[in-house]
């Protein structure tokens, strides 16, 4: 087994994060977290793309080189509480794991995708790629 490369920008990985981060290279496809009946655990599948970030829908403010992410509507609407409340988000592609703050929106991504700021995009291609798919998950 590859171990991926893993980089978190200042949170404390629980067990649940620690699990995928340590599983995602042989099981991610069938890992699902069975404590958590709304999904909010589940690893999801999905094209990740940029946005510019500035004020996020949390409130805060953000620059294009710090590592923050931000989700699709149903999403940050249905956990908003949760995820204003500095959650962190493992986000793995190409045998490299990520882990940073969930900060904003993401008003035009899909079910299962994603937005990464610059600075974070580019710790997997740099931004001129334009999109990529990742598997992602909320701890």
């Amino acid at each position: 087994m590859i171990s991926p490369r893993l980089i978190s920008i200042g949170f404390a990985l629980t067990s649940p994060m620690l699990q995928f981060l340590g599983t995602h290279a042989t099981a991610i496809s069938s890992f699902v977290y069975k404590r958590d009946p709304i999904g909010l655990h589940n690893i999801h599948t999905g094209e990740v793309t940029t946005f510019i970030p500035g004020l996020e829908a949390c409130g805060g403010r953000n620059t294009s080189p710090d590592f923050v992410v931000a989700v699709n509507s149903a999403v940050f609407e249905q956990f908003r509480d949760v995820i204003c409340d500095n959650k962190a988000m493992g986000v793995t592609a190409f045998g490299m794991t990520l882990v940073l703050r969930i900060a904003d929106e993401c008003l035009t991504c899909g079910p299962d995708d994603i937005a990464l700021s610059p600075g974070a995009f580019e710790f997997f291609l740099p931004v001129s790629a334009g999109e990529f798919e990742a598997q992602w998950l909320i701890e």
